[in-house]
């Protein structure tokens, strides 16, 4: 246990391992491999579907383009075989981004059940499960979520929200993003007052979840 306000938001490769070896099939969650294309056909969790969600951005969140950037997710989404009555694991190399950003549209869209694996891929080998190459086809839904606007800030209610001081930015790119040296991000920089915690802080060095707490040692009475 890791002292989290909502644990199962998290799966372990071992309980995974037990879920993708449901019978009947019906009853096994849809495993979604976020990682490069290329990672994916190295080997990959038994079952596990890829989707590639990494190059698919929005920069500008006026109410059109959201709409139909939130449209084009879901329909991929349903394509890759999300439904309602399914549960989703999704996981990357580690606990990543990749992953999260997966996690947060599934949650964006009111998916009842979604888990990240937690230490993504990395984890499930360190764990000596079985690892394959072999992919089948997504079974498509015609599925389509809710929305839960609240979840979203667009450029504008932000702005409205730092001008009133309501409003504290946490920034979790890279360091490199952040301060602009990376090649991706040569308009680097942050939102004014932002708070910047690197996500990778976050993990252990084996790619896990830290603890939300760190347990006490227990005392000892002292000598008199």
């Amino acid at each position: 246990m890791k002292g989290y306000a909502n644990p199962g938001l998290l799966v372990t490769p071992r309980a995974l391992a037990g879920m993708v070896d449901r019978t009947p099939v019906t009853e096994r969650p849809l495993v979604l491999d976020l990682r490069p294309p290329d990672a994916y056909v190295a080997g990959h969790v038994p079952g596990a579907i890829h989707l590639d969600l990494w190059g698919v951005s929005l920069i500008d969140t006026d109410p059109a383009p959201l709409k139909a950037f939130m449209w084009m997710i879901e329909h991929v989404l349903a394509v890759h075989g999300v439904d309602a009555s399914t549960p989703v694991v999704v996981y990357d190399d580690q606990s990543g981004v990749r992953a999260a950003r997966a996690f947060w549209f599934l949650e964006y869209f009111g998916h009842p059940s979604v888990q990240m694996l937690d230490g993504g891929f990395n984890a499930w080998i360190a764990e000596g499960l079985p690892v394959t190459r072999e992919a089948g086809p997504a079974r498509p839904s015609e599925w389509t979520g809710g929305r839960n606007d609240r979840t979203v800030a667009t450029w504008n209610e932000l702005r409205t929200a730092l001008g009133r001081g309501e409003a504290v930015i946490l920034d979790t790119r890279t360091d490199g993003e952040y301060y602009g040296t990376t090649v991706r991000a040569k308009r680097g920089g942050a939102v004014p007052g932002a708070v910047h915690i690197e996500w990778t802080r976050n993990l252990t060095p084996s790619g896990e979840f830290k603890p939300g707490c760190i347990p006490m040692p227990e005392s000892r009475p002292t000598a008199t």
